[in-house]
C-alpha cells in the first residue's frame, strides 16, 4: 500500500507524551497515512502504549532496537521502513495543530515539490496547548540561501521520500545537533522547496530534553559543524555557502559558549574549540554589524577574536557592563583580556 504520509516517530521513554503525539495525527484530515514509531529500547511503558495504539489502528506501527542507539539512528530506522510518498520525522513529544493536514494537503500531489517546510510554536510542558490559529497565511518558495536560514530541526520539513533515498542523506548517528548537517544537505540538494508561514507542529518545552543539558554534551555541536564543512567542500560547495556557513558557525559557537557559563572550565575547554575554528573570515563577519545583535557582536568580539588579528580600541564592545551581567568572566578580567591578550 502506498501511503500519503509516513509519520517517523524516534522515541525513548516517552509514555506521558506519545499517545498524545499518535491521537494528534490521526485527527488530520489526510487518513491515508502510516505512523512509525522506532522505540530505542525505552525503559518505561512506551512501547507497550504504542502496542497497543497499533492493535486498534493499522496505520500505527512498532519498530524496536535491540540496543540504544540515540534518535538519530531511530530516525534511519524509520526512513528505511517507511512507504509514504511524503515523510516527516516527528518528535513523539510534540503535537501535530490540527491545522497541520488542511494547510499542507494542497501540496502533496505537486509533483515538482521535493522539500515544504513550515514554523511551529512552543508551549512549556504542563501548560494548556497553543491555541488554534484561523488565519490564512502566505506561501513561498524559497532560493537555496533563503532555505538555508530556515530553522534546522528535522520536524520541521516534509520530505518527498523518493526524493530522499535518491540524494542518499540520511542522519550521522551521534549525540545531538546533527539536525544541522540533515538540514543542510537537504536544503542545498533541493530543486524546489517552499516555505508555508504557519505553525504547524506544537514543539513542547520540557526541562528534562537534551537540549536543556550544560554539560560537554552539547560540544559536539563543534564536530557537526567540521562535517558540514567538510560536506561542503567534497561538493565544491563551501565557496558558494562561505558566508552563510560562517554565520552559522559563530552563532552556534556562541550558543554553546554561553551554555557552560558558571562552569569555569567547560567554559575554557569550549573557548580552546573556538580558537581552533576561527579565522580571519569569521572576523569579517563578526565586524560587519548587520550580522549580529549588539550583545552577541559583543561577546563575539571579546573572546572570540583570531590569534592573526591584532588588538585595537576599535574592537572594545559598546556595552562593557553588558558583558558584565552576562557572567561569564569578572570585570576585572575582561579589562586584563583587552590590555594583555590572555586569549590570543
Amino acid at each position: 500500500m502506498k501511503f500519503e504520509i509516513s509519520f517517523i516517530l524516534p522515541g525513548y521513554n516517552v509514555v506521558n507524551y506519545v499517545r498524545d503525539c499518535i491521537e494528534s495525527i490521526l485527527r488530520q484530515p489526510i487518513q491515508n497515512i502510516e505512523i512509525i514509531y522506532v522505540d530505542d529500547v525505552s525503559t518505561d511503558h512506551t512501547a507497550d502504549v504504542v502496542r497497543e495504539m497499533a492493535l486498534k489502528d493499522n496505520r500505527i506501527k512498532l519498530a524496536e532496537h535491540s540496543q540504544n542507539k540515540g534518535s538519530y539512528a531511530a530516525r534511519n530506522t524509520g526512513m528505511q521502513l517507511a512507504q509514504g510518498k511524503w515523510i516527516i520525522f516527528l518528535d513523539p513529544d510534540d503535537i501535530l495543530s490540527p491545522n497541520f493536514g488542511q494547510s499542507l494537503g494542497a501540496f502533496l500531489n505537486d509533483s515538482t515539490l521535493n522539500l515544504i517546510t513550515y514554523d511551529y510554536e512552543s508551549f512549556n510542558d504542563g501548560e494548556d496547548l497553543p491555541k488554534i490559529s484561523h488565519v490564512k497565511n502566505s506561501v513561498e518558495v524559497l532560493e537555496t540561501k533563503q532555505l538555508l536560514r530556515r530553522k534546522d530541526f528535522a520536524w520541521l520539513k516534509l520530505i518527498r521520500t523518493s526524493w530522499l533515498r535518491e540524494t542518499g542523506v540520511n542522519f550521522h548517528e551521534g549525540k545531538t545537533m546533527w539536525d544541522i548537517l540533515f538540514h543542510w544537505q537537504l536544503c542545498i540538494k533541493a530543486e524546489k522547496a517552499i516555505y508555508i508561514k504557519e505553525n504547524l507542529i506544537w514543539y513542547r518545552q520540557r526541562s528534562t530534553a537534551s537540549s536543556y543539558r550544560n554539560d560537554w554534551y552539547r560540544a559536539e555541536g563543534f564536530l557537526v559543524m567540521d562535517k558540514l564543512r567538510e560536506f561542503l567542500a567534497n561538493s565544491s560547495q563551501l565557496e558558494i555557502y562561505e558566508h552563510e556557513i560562517t554565520v552559522k558557525e559563530l552563532n552556534l559557537f556562541y550558543d554553546i559558549y554561553t551554555s557552560f557559563l558558571g562552569n569555569k572550565d567547560l567554559v575554557k575547554q569550549a573557548l580552546v574549540e573556538v580558537k581552533k575554528r576561527i579565522t580571519p573570515c569569521h572576523w569579517s563577519a563578526i565586524t560587519e554589524a548587520k550580522n549580529f545583535d549588539k550583545k552577541k557582536k559583543n561577546y563575539l568580539i571579546t573572546f572570540f577574536r583570531p590569534k592573526s588579528i591584532p588588538w585595537s580600541l576599535k574592537y572594545l564592545p559598546s556595552n562593557i557592563s553588558g558583558l558584565v551581567n552576562c557572567r561569564i568572566i569578572s570585570f576585572k578580567r575582561i579589562l586584563s583580556s583587552y590590555f594583555h591578550g590572555l586569549y590570543g
